[in-house]
């Protein structure tokens, strides 16, 4: 369910239809909330639908230095809907966004659509993908658009042992490794994940 965050062509892999939950409660009490859900829609297809939201509870506002004088909140909402295809041992997929945001008094809405393709090679032994995110725009949030943060994706993940029963052909026991490269686009940062 959560491929709909990470690369939508994952969600064309053939299983259960899934819902997943997260709430993560960061610094100062940022809360962020997030619901997704897949389904499958046909023998090479899934769809996946999510909602996530940010919140920052109460922040105190100063129009000078010194005492508050009051508080404000910062919230975010972000909902969409993704669809993969599987074609031969590629998928492919896209995902599209409506994006609120909201500081104090002010507000804006905007946009983003994500496109990625993810492939299962040599008997389900390497898994590679790619995905850009967060191309779209938002209207301006009093006097500047917030510029989205938009990403471009790539990594694999292959299993150099794996146990597999001789009878029916499950799983036993497997290790994975992997790796990723993400770059930010509009900062033009690249960094890199393994585990």
């Amino acid at each position: 369910a959560f491929a709909t965050f990470w690369n939508p062509a994952a969600v064309a892999r053939r299983g259960e239809n899934e819902v997943a939950l997260a709430h993560h409660i960061w610094i100062d009490g940022f809360k962020t909330y997030a619901l997704a859900t897949r389904f499958q829609t046909g023998k090479s297809s899934g769809l996946g639908l999510f909602i996530t939201g940010t919140d920052s509870g109460d922040l105190e506002a100063r129009d000078d230095p010194g005492p508050p004088s009051g508080t404000f909140q910062a919230q975010s909402l972000n909902i969409g809907a993704s669809y993969g295809l599987t074609l031969g041992p590629v998928r492919l997929g896209a995902t599209v966004k409506y994006i609120s945001e909201r500081i104090f008094d002010d507000s804006a809405t905007g946009y983003a659509i994500d496109a990625g393709a993810h492939a299962t090679l040599f008997n389900d032994g390497l898994n590679v993908g790619a995905v850009i995110q967060n191309v779209g725009e938002m209207n301006e949030l009093r006097t500047k658009a917030t510029e989205l943060p938009k990403t471009f994706r790539s990594g694999l993940q292959f299993f150099p042992f794996r146990f597999i029963d001789g009878m029916d052909g499950s799983s036993l026991a497997h290790r994975s490794v992997s790796a990723d490269i993400s770059h930010k686009i509009v900062d033009d940062n690249t960094g890199g994940h393994g585990g």
